[in-house]
């Protein structure tokens, strides 16, 4: 069983796991930027250099959970790991909040429209419409 202690331990590794990909994702941001787009021999060096590291990280954060919990099966172990990457939602453009935010903003305007003026006007089946005080 996992006490409380492992537990503490096992939360504060997955948050510095969660630190070292935030700070590999920059230094993989600022590799990129430091290229230039013309450069095919050096983008793809860095692309391998990138994936390497990657893949390091990943295997060293898997072996840091499994000398955590020896007592665990391997299957919780790759649940973790699972867990954490479900949590990840994914990113939505502010062009695309903007279109929603917009649509949502259209909604409530008709909404308001027909409510408060559906007590003046009387629209007949054949498109009449006659205004009511």
């Amino acid at each position: 069983m996992i006490d409380e202690e492992d537990m503490s331990r096992l939360g504060q590794l997955k948050i510095a796991h969660r630190k070292e990909r935030k700070e590999l994702q920059s230094k993989i941001m600022s590799m990129k930027h430091s290229i230039s787009n013309s450069d095919k021999k050096r983008k793809k060096e860095l692309v391998a250099e990138i994936t390497k590291m990657e893949e390091e990280m990943k295997k060293r954060h898997e072996e840091e959970l499994a000398e955590l919990n020896p007592s665990l099966p391997e299957e919780s172990v790759e649940s973790i790991i699972v867990e954490e990457r479900e949590e990840k939602q994914p990113r939505i453009s502010k062009a695309q909040r903007r279109r929603v935010s917009y649509r949502i903003l259209i909604l409530i305007t008709l909404f308001y429209f027909f409510y408060f003026c559906h007590r003046y006007f009387i629209i007949s089946i054949e498109g009449n419409c006659t205004i009511q005080t």
